[in-house]
């Protein structure tokens, strides 16, 4: 690990509303989050509740003033969307950003083409 980084353990989404996670029962390491209490099939199981922080808070939080982003890699597991809408982009704007989703590729352009 690079002594920089900072890992952070949070639900970080653009929502204000309690996060509920959800843990699968076979694989552990496999989390969902949602804005109900009912999971989201019967393979998790509900396992606390969080309040979302922005990308944007968690990057003035860690980041010395004046430090320049360079890079963002995003792997949120269908979360991306959320992510990246959470950011300040005239604050924090990375040269690139990679996003591993496959499912997003259409609203990540409009919100690109947004926020130029």
């Amino acid at each position: 690990a690079r002594p920089e980084d900072a890992f952070v353990n949070a639900v970080v989404s653009n929502e204000t509303t309690t996060a509920h996670i959800f843990e699968h029962a076979s694989n552990e390491g496999m989390l969902r989050i949602g804005t109900s209490e009912m999971p989201p099939s019967p393979e998790f199981r509900h396992v606390g509740q969080a309040t979302p922080l922005s990308l944007a808070d968690i990057l003035a939080a860690k980041l010395k003033p004046g430090t320049v982003v360079d890079f963002f890699s995003i792997d949120v597991e269908g979360a991306e969307l959320s992510v990246l809408k959470s950011n300040d982009w005239n604050r924090w704007k990375p040269a690139v950003i990679l996003v591993e989703c496959e499912c997003f590729l259409v609203p990540v352009i409009a919100l690109t083409h947004t926020h130029r």
